[in-house]
């Protein structure tokens, strides 16, 4: 149709005629073309005629021209793929051609993770109780944490002031390196009851079958011998944190399940996410190929440039309930580093009890009393409002960016990293919070959209004349539009090529969801 228009449209303009054109038009839509035929086609008036056959010639060859351009350009843009909606439509294609694997856990007991760095530094933990009196002298140093183990860090934790969780974790392991030369990283490590220290025939049958699913979904590429190594490992955990499959760090029966999802079922949620991202592609405008994705329902944010995944990261969200983080859009326009908090209205009473028992955060935090603010310290804590000084104790981290979505909720850094350690990360109060903020702030810089000459690692440190760390806000070079959504599957590329997310319904929408 829009090349008998131009075609219509171009006789027009040359000839300035009505009823000839017309006719002339007709013509040309119901009769095959070519420049020969043109010019008998048009008028019986002579002096029409033969101005036809001097000028349509060259205008039915512009549209032509036109026309093909056009419709190569459109050929261009549809053969391009999209960096979201092709991978899944690529996976729809892998699960119709292969049947997913089937595994049983009946029979099987959990099995207990340990690389062997982690059991180097349990036995490293188990020797530290045993010179410290809370273990026996003649219990095994073998990196697993048995029943009584577990009774020996409980009463530590006892005579410490800490919780009683038997867990060796991030408040307990500070306290260990201190009377000893313990060095664990206690913001991805959490150590507690070992629920099988040695491997059973079964066991080995297992992991057989979990490396072959593994490889299989092309999270990994195993050597399939049944043995619990710390590639097998590291794959197990991989696909757990990816799936949000609990915060177990074991194989157990959800791992099982979760892997022997069958492809149709896959391809169901699979052609949900395509379908809702198609959908959302439709409403925005034709330039945002260059977009920050937060997908609540994987705890993950992407940010898209050029059509190029160029970032991506875990991220904390906000509990269930009435914490939870919302749909919502908008655009980052600036980054400000070293913020304050300003404690919300809606948790004083959370907060008051937090500060009346943590001395370190009376340190950095201020109260209004009688409309001063007035660091509380050792005060007590009284005001009528709260706000937090910038630092690394900071709720936002070190840098936050406003998208100015209509929630109010930020992309910020947080004080708290050892939550990055659990699967399932429903955490803040709403807001979402970056694994490393400054990962996002250096990968602008990297595609021009921020000052590269900025130090970020030197502005946190900055102070001004008050001795406070000095707060600073960085105008983008273009705004970069956000959209927080719920798309309850996705797809990846990894070094064993593409591979699909399949959360599990942290929020129980059932559905995936999209800012309308």
């Amino acid at each position: 149709m829009a090349r008998k228009a131009l075609i219509g449209l171009l006789a027009a303009s040359f000839f300035g005629c009505e009823d000839g054109c017309r006719e002339a038009q007709k013509k040309l839509e119901e009769t095959p073309l070519s420049s020969d035929q043109i010019p008998t086609m048009v008028s019986d008036n002579s002096q029409t005629q033969i101005a036809a056959s001097n000028i349509l010639p060259q205008i039915y060859g512009l549209g032509i021209s036109l026309m093909a351009k056009q419709e190569a350009q459109a050929v261009e843009e549809q053969e391009e793929p999209n960096a979201i909606t092709s991978p899944i439509e690529q996976m729809i294609s892998y699960y119709e051609a292969n049947e997913s694997p089937s595994i049983s856990f009946r029979r099987h007991r959990k099995i207990t993770l340990n690389t062997e760095y982690e059991r180097q530094g349990k036995a490293e933990i188990q020797q530290i109780l045993i010179d410290n009196e809370y273990l026996d002298t003649g219990h095994a140093v073998e990196g697993c944490f048995d029943a009584d183990t577990i009774k020996a860090v409980k009463k530590f934790q006892k005579e410490n002031g800490l919780s009683q969780d038997g867990v060796v974790g991030y408040t307990t392991i500070p306290l260990l390196e201190e009377i000893s030369d313990l060095d664990v990283d206690e913001n991805h490590y959490a150590f507690s009851l070992d629920s099988a220290c040695e491997l059973n025939e079964d066991d080995h049958e297992l992991i057989s079958e979990i490396e072959s699913a593994l490889n299989f979904h092309h999270y990994a590429g195993l050597t399939v011998d049944g043995e619990l190594d710390d590639a097998t490992i590291e794959a197990i955990r991989y696909y757990k944190r990816r799936n949000l499959i609990n915060n177990s760090d074991s194989i157990d029966s959800a791992l099982v399940e979760h892997l022997s999802t069958s492809s149709s079922r896959r391809i169901d949620r699979l052609k949900e996410a395509l379908a809702t991202m198609n959908s959302l592609r439709r409403r925005r405008q034709p330039d945002t190929e260059n977009h920050i994705y937060v997908n609540l329902a994987e705890t993950q944010v992407r940010f898209y440039y050029n059509n190029n995944l160029e970032f991506q990261m875990d991220i904390i969200i906000g509990q269930k309930g009435k914490w939870k983080t919302d749909i919502q859009s908008g655009s980052i326009r600036q980054a400000t580093v070293n913020p304050w908090w300003n404690v919300p209205v809606s948790i004083y009473s959370e907060q008051k009890r937090i500060l009346r028992r943590d001395r370190a955060l009376r340190q950095v935090t201020e109260q209004l009393n009688n409309g001063r603010w007035v660091l509380i310290n050792d005060n007590s804590v009284s005001g009528s409002d709260f706000r937090q000084r910038p630092g690394p104790l900071n709720p936002f981290g070190r840098i936050y960016y406003d998208f100015n979505g209509p929630e109010g909720e930020l992309l910020h850094g947080t004080a708290k990293h050892y939550l990055f350690r659990n699967n399932v990360r429903l955490y803040s109060h709403g807001c979402m919070r970056l694994h490393n903020e400054y990962d996002l702030f250096h990968t602008f810089q990297r595609l021009g959209i921020l000052d590269d000459t900025l130090n970020v690692e030197e502005m946190v440190q900055e102070t001004g004349s008050d001795g406070l760390f000095l707060t600073q806000r960085t105008q983008l070079v273009e705004p970069v539009p956000v959209n927080v959504i719920y798309v309850r599957a996705w797809v990846d590329s990894g070094e064993n090529g593409l591979f699909m997310t399949m959360p599990k319904d942290i929020y129980g929408y059932g559905e995936s969801k999209v800012r309308r």
